[in-house]
């Protein structure tokens, strides 16, 4: 019981800190003004997560555009902090945890495009369109990358339309169908809490916030970047390797022409083949502990 109450105490001196310390900073105000109008924004989580790596050493001028302050961004604990300088989002940034982070803005907020163009962003939607021009990453782009290779979501799966109404899926299929309808820059806006289990070890979490998918993705490898190494020993013979650097606990498929080779046949990750005239196609599957589909890469080697 004791040391409950310990860790119970001191995380509340740890948000009093962070709650204090951000009211004091001339470069942010938080306040719990019940009138300010936070819309939820995967882009502003996603533009922080991507910032998040570099807090100390940000330059201003990082990203293809600047906002012109003040802004007003608001937390998962339904409160709201203005900021007034660059200085200050910095500051946020150091201090979200799972239990205090960012998941909206006010908007319309004006922006400051490389070159001095000033526009005024009116929605979410038009923060996309500025991701998409500044090529930035967006929350369904990290989404899709790790989804099924780190984490799958519970069902039932719950997403928001914009007019509030819900929409409810019961398998994961029915669910990547409807995101595949939805255009190639716009979020999932789901309802939260959302079920999740975490790969490979199956471990069930319930996230409250996009902060939290973050927490995940952001530990989770993925599947690694694949390329085949090819080299020709003499007339039809070939060996075939990984080019990219691997682990011990990686587990490769080759295949010639849709044919699986045994692995009896492989030397490490190494395929020695003796190919048949014409056209070939080699592919190598790749499994990991974070990439359990596996990611596959093939290529075509013509022999005369």
């Amino acid at each position: 019981m004791l040391n409950i109450f310990k860790i119970v105490y001191r995380n509340y001196v740890l948000a009093l800190f962070i709650i204090v310390t951000s009211c004091v900073n001339d470069d942010g105000v938080l306040t719990d003004d019940k009138e300010v109008d936070i819309t939820s924004s995967t882009s502003i989580v996603a533009l922080l997560n991507s910032l998040q790596s570099d807090v100390f050493t940000l330059p201003e001028n990082a990203l293809c555009f600047s906002f012109q302050y003040p802004i007003v961004l608001g937390y998962n604990t339904s409160s709201s902090i203005e900021i007034t300088t660059f200085q200050g989002l910095v500051d946020v940034l150091s201090s979200q945890s799972a239990n205090f982070n960012i998941t909206g803005l006010q908007f319309p907020v004006e922006i400051i495009l490389e070159g001095g163009t000033r526009i005024s962003v009116e929605t979410e939607r038009s923060f996309l369109d500025v991701f998409s021009a500044c090529e930035l990453t967006t929350f369904r782009e990290n989404f899709e990358q790790f989804y099924g290779q780190c984490f799958e979501l519970e069902t039932p799966i719950v997403l928001l339309e914009e007019t509030g109404q819900e929409i409810s899926f019961d398998s994961q299929d029915g669910f990547i169908t409807f995101l595949d309808t939805l255009q190639s820059i716009s979020s999932p806006n789901f309802k939260f809490p959302v079920g999740i289990s975490v790969l490979p070890d199956v471990a069930f979490s319930e996230i409250l916030t996009y902060y939290e998918f973050y927490e995940i993705m952001n530990t989770c490898s993925g599947c690694p970047n694949v390329s085949l190494g090819i080299e020709q020993i003499s007339g039809n013979v070939y060996i075939f390797s990984p080019d990219f650097e691997v682990e011990d606990d990686y587990e490769f498929i080759y295949s010639i022409n849709g044919v699986v080779i045994a692995p009896a046949l492989l030397v490490g990750n190494t395929l020695t083949k003796d190919l048949d005239g014409g056209s070939n196609e080699i592919c190598l599957t790749v499994i990991t502990p974070d990439c359990l589909d596996g990611v596959e890469i093939c290529e075509e080697v013509f022999v005369p």
